[in-house]
């Protein structure tokens, strides 16, 4: 396991996490941001828009990589991160923490743990309040990924008892959404999205299963979260959403709207898996043949981690 400080684009004090397989980069001048993850000596599967930190200050930035988010989407979702974050070391890790946003009393926090030697991260986020009142809000992990592959989402099935009279579930879409265009492809089992588009596209769903994913230049990358069926989540109770645009495609993953009461922080957990040498589909029925097993196969390896929404650090096991 590495972790040392590195130059990266144009930024001087990131923090480089590789173990035998992978590397990320997370900047100390400003974040929370994971800007690069991949293979090591392969290129950086998330997009990066660099900005130098003493422009707009003030001003929320594009800088890609992977972000911590608010849900729902408002002007507390886009509060500035240019603003130098705290950095611990911990066992095959790094916890990223930011100043406690002084109008919201809101604070956030990423840990990032490696497995020892396989090519998968463990990234927690949290959402702290130190303030006064009590907050309604979910955390939702947004990952920006270069453009030129397919997004994946599984859809939700119906329950094994469902009568077949009534809707099993929904899917979320926005006022630029437009599900007719050929960039979208659908089946029972899936939504794929194929990346990029000259307009937005967006499409969320209630992801019971716990995943998505994008396939890029022969790499599958996989999130996986968890889905509480009893819990209440934000955009017409989407768990994972896929956006793209020209310029980027995300994968995001969204814990349930909750109360965060006084001194007290919600957890969202997300596990990546990233895998190599897959090859590159166009539609559902080669995804189907060959793309879908490897993603299966990923599934049942994944390693073993709690997923509880309040636990400490201490209290977590990591693998």
């Amino acid at each position: 396991m590495q972790i040392e400080e590195v130059r990266y684009l144009i930024w001087d004090e990131c923090i480089r996490l590789a173990n035998a397989t992978i590397e990320l980069i997370i900047p100390k001048s400003f974040g929370i941001r994971i800007l690069h993850f991949g293979f090591v000596g392969s290129h950086n599967e998330f997009v990066v828009f660099p900005h130098g930190s003493d422009v707009d200050h003030d001003q929320w930035k594009l800088y890609g990589g992977h972000r911590l988010w608010i849900a729902p989407e408002s002007s507390e979702s886009t509060k500035p991160d240019n603003d130098p974050v705290q950095i611990k070391e911990l066992e095959n890790g790094i916890r990223v923490t930011q100043m406690v946003d002084s109008a919201s009393d809101l604070q956030k926090e990423v840990e990032v743990i490696l497995h020892p030697e396989k090519p998968q991260v463990k990234v927690t986020h949290w959402i702290h309040n130190h303030g006064p009142s009590i907050h309604i809000l979910a955390p939702w992990g947004i990952t920006a990924f270069v453009p030129g592959g397919i997004g994946i989402l599984p859809l939700p099935k119906p329950i094994s008892e469902h009568n077949g009279f009534t809707a099993h579930s929904r899917i979320a879409l926005w006022p630029y959404s437009d599900i007719g265009d050929d960039h979208f492809a659908f089946d029972d089992q899936f939504v794929l999205l194929r990346s990029p588009t000259e307009q937005q596209q967006k499409i969320g769903v209630p992801c019971l299963d716990g995943w998505g994913a994008y396939l890029h230049a022969g790499h599958l990358f996989i999130k996986l979260f968890h889905h509480d069926p009893t819990a209440d989540y934000p955009d017409q109770g989407s768990s994972a959403e896929l956006y793209c645009d020209h310029q980027l495609i995300e994968v995001e993953s969204l814990g349930p709207l909750e109360n965060i009461p006084i001194s007290s922080a919600l957890e969202h957990v997300e596990t990546w898996i990233l895998n190599d040498d897959v090859t590159m589909v166009e539609d559902l029925t080669s995804f189907r043949a060959s793309v879908y097993p490897i993603l299966q196969l990923s599934l049942r390896d994944r390693f073993q981690f709690e997923l509880g929404a309040h636990q400490t650090s201490a209290d977590r096991p990591i693998w």
